[in-house]
């Protein structure tokens, strides 16, 4: 289930994130509120449900910095043996600091949530001899992404470990820790370091559901005893590419990582690996299965055909609508494209209130809550009677039913939108264009054809927009500014 958070995202991006959780005001046509904002780091209903890259829930969590949430009254401790100090509130309140070498003794009541920062470029151990370690005295959860560990502020696109034993022995001997039934626990390093969790979990007797390991390359001892004793556990998904039958490769990445889990279970690995059942490996007893997901989200299926774009994309949505391939005025995927204002059909130099088309003696015209094919669509008037701006409501289907990743395709940011059938459309970050392009490669700034939408009524009188940065998907309104359009097909 998608997290909807109601904010505003102001236009102008040098103050929007210091603001993105305030009130934006009126009068501004551009300036992005809207009925609605979406927090969203991943999307769709696509994918299993057991906290897979391919998961919405995965995907949510990348932005969700690491929670312990007490079921019970009681204490959690974090001994922070990291180089760095460790900073957490707990239910967002005031920013509490445990040192290096400090343990931090946490009364909480069920129900409160702890919240975890640090900024700890590769949080190295303070020492070789003893591991920083999350124990409590009551039952918990731990969810949301670890990484927030070593980026207070950029956690959910770090996908790197530096340092030996990064987070080695973290909740190793907490019986008390429980796999969250719905928001998973993330571990997104996709490049490892030596012994980086190396007993991570060992002894956890309450985890059942394993943290989701995407990593393709194995590097020494990264998972060895990682799972140890875990006696419930019963689902892990291992994405490492071309594992095989040399039992030395398994103990010199794994070893002993799965002794003692639970008799049975499900295990997702690559398609291209093949485990064989012992400690070191795959849990003897367990079902194995490949994981279908990872060719469409690794991009293994070609995005367009051939060179000769714009291409119609099949997402598998319910409408059958098929997105474009590229922005409308691009040329390839990644391309910005041209800049619109709204139910214009021409480029500017520039886009103002003052030169804005339907805009004459300080009142808008009426050019309908719906343009899409009409005179004023600038994908059907460029592109031809096949294509036409997206409404809001194609637009919000999009999201609703794919999984989005924060991606850079040669070189630009931007989002990719995996649908259920593992076709897939990139969105570049293309900025928005006023005196000058503006927040290229930082914002995506994009225009639909219609007015808010629901149960078959407009709800506002400001064309929709989505705006997507830094793991933020939101809602806004459109009318004067230059905004992107990726045009869809004409059903």
């Amino acid at each position: 289930m998608k997290q909807i958070l109601f904010i505003s995202l102001p236009l102008f991006f040098a103050a929007a994130l210091c603001m993105c959780l305030t009130s934006c005001g009126g009068g501004d046509d551009d300036s992005g509120s809207g009925p609605q904002t979406q927090q969203q780091n991943g999307g769709g209903n696509g994918g299993e449900t057991n906290g897979g890259v391919n998961d919405p829930q995965y995907s949510q969590q990348l932005g969700t910095p690491l929670t312990l949430e007490a079921i019970g009254n009681g204490t959690i401790t974090f001994k922070n043996r990291a180089a760095g100090n460790v900073m957490y509130k707990v239910d967002n309140g005031a920013t509490q600091t445990i040192a290096p070498g400090a343990d931090g003794n946490i009364p909480v009541t069920a129900g409160q949530k702890i919240t975890l920062f640090g900024n700890n470029a590769t949080y190295s151990p303070l020492n070789s001899s003893e591991d920083s370690n999350i124990s409590s005295t009551t039952d918990f959860y731990a969810y949301g992404n670890i990484m927030s560990l070593i980026n207070s502020n950029s956690y959910n696109t770090e996908t790197t470990l530096t340092a030996s034993y990064t987070f080695s022995g973290l909740f190793a001997d907490s019986p008390m820790l429980h796999s969250h039934p719905t928001n998973p626990l993330l571990l997104p390093a996709t490049t490892l370091s030596e012994n980086c969790y190396d007993g991570m979990f060992i002894g956890c007797s309450n985890l059942t559901t394993a943290p989701t390991l995407p990593a393709k390359t194995l590097v020494k001892e990264c998972y060895s005893y990682m799972f140890y004793e875990c006696s419930k556990l019963n689902h892990i998904k291992c994405l490492a590419s071309g594992i095989n039958g040399d039992s030395f490769n398994y103990d010199l990445y794994m070893y002993d990582w799965v002794y003692g889990v639970a008799a049975s279970g499900t295990f997702v690995k690559a398609s291209d690996s093949s485990w064989i059942k012992f400690s070191s490996g795959m849990p003897s007893g367990w079902t194995v299965s490949d994981n279908k997901e990872q060719e469409g989200l690794n991009g293994d299926i070609p995005l367009c055909p051939d060179e000769n774009h714009p291409h119609m994309i099949d997402l598998g949505l319910p409408s059958g609508t098929k997105w474009a391939c590229c922005n409308l005025g691009a040329s390839q995927p990644e391309g910005f494209g041209d800049y619109y204002a709204w139910g214009e059909t021409t480029t500017k130099s520039y886009y103002t209130l003052n030169n804005y088309k339907y805009y004459n003696n300080g009142s808008y015209v009426d050019i309908g809550s719906n343009i899409a094919g009409t005179k004023y669509d600038a994908a059907t008037a460029n592109w031809g009677a096949k294509w036409q701006m997206p409404t809001y409501v194609q637009s919000k289907e999009l999201f609703d039913n794919t999984t989005l990743e924060w991606i850079t395709m040669n070189g630009i940011n931007g989002i990719k939108l995996v649908g259920k059938n593992y076709n897939y459309i990139f969105i570049p970050k293309a900025g928005n264009w006023e005196y000058n392009l503006e927040f290229a490669g930082e914002v995506g700034y994009y225009t639909t054809a219609s007015f808010y939408e629901r149960n078959g009524s407009y709800t506002s009188n400001s064309a929709a927009s989505f705006y997507f940065y830094n793991g933020t998907l939101s809602w806004g309104t459109h009318g004067s500014r230059g905004f992107s359009i990726r045009p869809v097909s004409k059903n």
